[in-house]
């Protein structure tokens, strides 16, 4: 189907989005999604319309979308991971990923990727009248092959980069640190820096003007990527 304007409102809707390439097709398209709405909007380059794609098996809001092994991903809000197919039926096959912890209240899940491999990083507002501070909880291995979740406790050389809307996992050895958290928070203009075991480091100014509010990390690696979805989509 394709949505009207007056389908819904973007104040209501509060969306993300990604961007994808077709390869053999040379189309790139847009995913925009909502943890408020259990559906994807995704338009063409070029085109004026949205093709809303409900995913039936689930009736929670959509956490997080990324794309890795040609294959587009989906993480919902309540903690199920599944590979989403416009072209198959369902469009969302959900994999059996079962994680050994409940999910903590006040939630924040993202999905980040490195070295071919994804995983779901677990935050919470520790503060329900503060919401834009974050906490960071756990972080978990996906194996959608295997249909398996595995907790990492160490990432080596790696460290993660987390804040409420955008977050990666970067290599950090030429920091001369690794395995470390560093928590952008935002309503009070600091980093907070820890060991991934939750041992505390350091909280530093990330800025010195009051007036600016930083709301997420840039990735310069990602910043002109345009990740590539399998030659069989769009077919």
């Amino acid at each position: 189907p394709v949505l009207s304007e007056s389908s819904y409102s973007f104040f209501d809707f509060t969306p993300r989005a990604v961007l994808l390439r077709v390869t053999r097709l040379s189309r790139i398209f847009m995913i925009i999604f909502s943890e408020k709405h259990n559906f994807l909007l995704m338009s063409e380059s070029g085109s004026s319309s949205w093709h809303e794609y409900l995913l039936p098996n689930t009736s929670s809001g959509i956490a997080d979308v990324k794309i890795l092994d040609g294959k587009i991903f989906v993480l919902t809000c309540d903690a199920h991971f599944g590979e989403f197919n416009p072209r198959a039926d369902p469009v969302l096959k959900l994999y059996n990923c079962n994680f050994p912890i409940p999910l903590p209240s006040r939630s924040i899940l993202q999905l980040v990727t490195s070295d071919n491999k994804i995983y779901m990083v677990i935050s919470q507002y520790p503060c329900p009248c503060v919401t834009l501070l974050v906490q960071y909880l756990f972080l978990f291995e996906l194996d959608y092959s295997m249909e398996s979740a595995k907790q990492i406790h160490d990432l080596g050389s790696k460290s993660l980069f987390l804040s409420v809307y955008n977050s990666a996992l970067v290599d950090t050895t030429g920091w001369g640190a690794g395995n470390c958290v560093c928590v952008l928070q935002n309503t009070m203009g600091k980093c907070s820096f820890s060991h991934l075991g939750g041992h505390w480091l350091e909280t530093i100014p990330a800025v010195w003007d009051y007036n600016v509010r930083l709301y997420f990390w840039v990735f310069p690696g990602e910043s002109w990527d345009i990740s590539c979805v399998g030659d069989e989509f769009g077919t």
